[in-house]
Parts: C-alpha cells; sequence; structure tokens
C-alpha cells in the first residue's frame, strides 16, 4: 500500500511523502501511548524496544529481532533481520523512512528520539538497525526579524 501512495500521492498532493511520515509518527504515537498504558510500561529504553517490537510483529518487518536497553544512558537499539518489503517492486530508502516514522513515534512516548542507522537498500546486508538516544530540546534563538528559529 505504502508503494502504490508514494506512485500515486505526489501528482494528487503537495508534500504527499511528508503527510504520509507525519501520519505514520502521530500513529504511532497513538500505539505506544496506548501500550503504554494498557500494560502499565515504565519510561525506560526496555519498554520502549518491546513496543517497537510489537509494532515490527503487526507489521510483518523484521521477522527476527533483538535489541538491547540501557536504563542509565536512556539508549537502545533494535536490530533485525531483513523485512520482506526491501525486496518489493518499487520500495526504496524513502519507503523505510517513511514507514520508520511509525517508530519513531512509538519511541517519541518514551521520550526517545529514533535514528534508523543501518537500512539493507542503503548499506547492504541483511538486516536494518534503529538506535534510540534521549530527546535533547533545541534551543529556540531569535532572528533579526524576532521570529523565533531552532538551533
Amino acid at each position: 500500500m505504502l508503494i502504490g501512495l508514494t506512485r500515486t500521492l505526489p501528482a494528487e498532493l503537495p508534500q504527499a511523502n511528508a503527510i504520509l511520515g507525519r501520519l505514520c509518527f502521530d500513529g504511532g504515537v497513538r500505539y505506544g501511548e496506548r501500550a503504554e498504558r494498557a500494560f502499565g510500561l515504565p519510561d525506560t529504553p526496555d519498554s520502549a524496544i518491546e513496543v517497537l517490537r510489537m509494532g515490527e510483529y503487526i507489521f510483518r518487518v523484521n521477522p527476527e529481532h533483538w535489541g538491547k536497553g540501557d536504563t542509565e544512558a536512556n539508549t537502545g537499539y533494535l536490530e533485525g533481520t531483513a523485512c520482506p518489503w526491501w525486496s518489493a517492486p518499487g520500495w526504496g530508502g524513502m519507503h523505510c523512512g517513511i514507514f520508520g516514522q511509525f517508530q519513531s513515534g512509538i519511541s517519541s512516548v518514551f521520550g526517545l528520539r529514533y535514528h534508523l542507522s543501518k537500512t539493507i537498500p542503503k548499506h547492504g546486508g541483511h538486516t536494518c538497525r534503529i538506535d534510540l538516544r534521549p530527546i535533547t530540546p533545541v534551543p529556540l534563538r531569535a532572528s533579526r526579524d524576532g521570529a523565533a528559529l531552532s538551533g
């Protein structure tokens, strides 16, 4: 479905891929919040990894996966074997990014930033990996006309 949407939607809707990514992110936030509440999960990397793993089962990506959280450093990773989608006709790195926004939304619920650090389309091999790091606020600064700017 994602391949079909990225092929047809841009002709009809400006910034279609960005919109699809935002929808996936928002869906991940809802899913993460519900899972956190339903299972009474603490805000730890290990909890985020478990919810991310549930999402991987739902979407049938990375059939075998492993990960580890470090509560003290508030970091973690999740790595898995090749999902069946990456070899589908028309699939590319952009799709991993859009689809990964769902996982990014989940991670944000646990105060973590999601970083897709290894993908098969970009890096080759047989695994994909995400790294989790604490979300760090970006300080705002004022521009010359007084408008707020990030970084």
